[in-house]
């Protein structure tokens, strides 16, 4: 079959041990799987918009997270909305034109984060993805 112009070769529900005995196969649904996941890494999507021209504040928010993480994450990256290249944004209440980049991770814990805009002026929108990590 390798030497036929494109072969291909599927292999499904391996599971590979270390040692001289063999476990009974773990089945595990997609949920579960992705839970377990999720306690290293999750991205979450950030769209809020709040107050007015004439209520300025700078930013924070706090969000409860998908699934309890492992500990609490740290703040690997953060983009545009929707992507995983690009600015996240926070926009000046006072100038709507005008965007800025960041955010910071103010606390973090195993279920929840809270972020800033990382400026010190005062903003009225934020929106983008943040990457959390808790890796071993």
């Amino acid at each position: 079959w390798f030497t036929t112009n494109d072969a291909t070769f599927e292999l499904t529900g391996v599971q590979l041990e270390v040692g001289d005995v063999a476990t009974d196969f773990e089945h595990r649904s997609y949920g579960d799987e992705l839970a377990r996941c999720q306690r290293y890494f999750q991205k979450i999507d950030i769209r809020l918009n709040t107050g007015s021209y004439g209520y300025k504040y700078m930013y924070e928010e706090s969000f409860t997270l998908m699934t309890e993480m492992r500990d609490g994450p740290s703040l690997h990256a953060s983009s545009a909305f929707g992507v995983d290249t690009g600015t996240f944004q926070t926009m000046q209440a006072d100038d709507y034109t005008t965007m800025t980049d960041g955010v910071t991770l103010l606390e973090a814990s195993p279920t929840a984060i809270a972020i800033r805009s990382s400026n010190t002026n005062t903003y009225h929108y934020m929106k983008g993805r943040v990457h959390l990590k808790a890796e071993l």
